[in-house]
């Protein structure tokens, strides 16, 4: 699990070089990504689990 240091300059990198109106209250770290069979990022999924919602396991995913 990341240290919360990580965390905090996580936080401090997106408001210094991104943008201080950046909302950034959570930052999740995952063990592997949802990906498909092809190496792309299924976004969907990382939509879905952000907003708490039961995701399953898609056709196709490889995690």
């Amino acid at each position: 699990m990341p240290s919360n240091r990580l965390n905090q300059e996580i936080k401090a990198f997106v408001k210094a070089n991104l943008s201080p109106d950046i909302p950034l209250n959570e930052i999740a770290f995952l063990d592997k990504l949802p990906k498909t069979s092809s190496g792309k990022l299924l976004r969907r999924i990382l939509r879905v689990r952000e907003m708490g919602l039961p995701g399953g396991n898609p056709f196709g995913m490889q995690e």
